[in-house]
């Protein structure tokens, strides 16, 4: 479990970050359309899919794959980090930096991100 918390249906498994601290990697997914996609239709797909991602069935489907959603991001919330590429390479220091402090073998981070 590399999320900040531990996962709703091991609750007695401990987070990595329990025992080392520091060490959080999120999984997330997201939807991409076109630059020129009216603002309106990115917010009704934001919320049709934030509605089905907060139904029970789909929470416990995707609990029982051993994923845990949140619910659905923002638009806004990839936009301020300056676009989907940014949260690629924001995800991949997030990697390296415990990779560095517990001494693992890695390689180079993705050539898009410039760290």
């Amino acid at each position: 479990m590399t999320s900040p918390s531990r996962f709703p249906a091991l609750p007695d498994l401990p987070a990595v970050s329990e025992f080392a601290p520091g060490v959080v990697v999120n999984g997330w997914f997201a939807v991409a359309s076109p630059t020129a996609t009216p603002s309106g239709a990115v917010t009704r797909l934001n919320h049709e899919i934030a509605q089905y991602l907060n139904a029970p069935d789909i929470q416990q489907r995707l609990c029982s794959f051993g994923l845990a959603a949140e619910g659905a991001g923002t638009p806004v919330g990839i936009v301020a980090r300056g676009c989907t590429t940014a949260l690629i390479c924001l995800n991949a220091s997030q990697f390296r930096a415990p990779s560095f402090r517990y001494q693992l073998n890695t390689r180079d981070a993705p050539s898009l991100c410039t760290a």
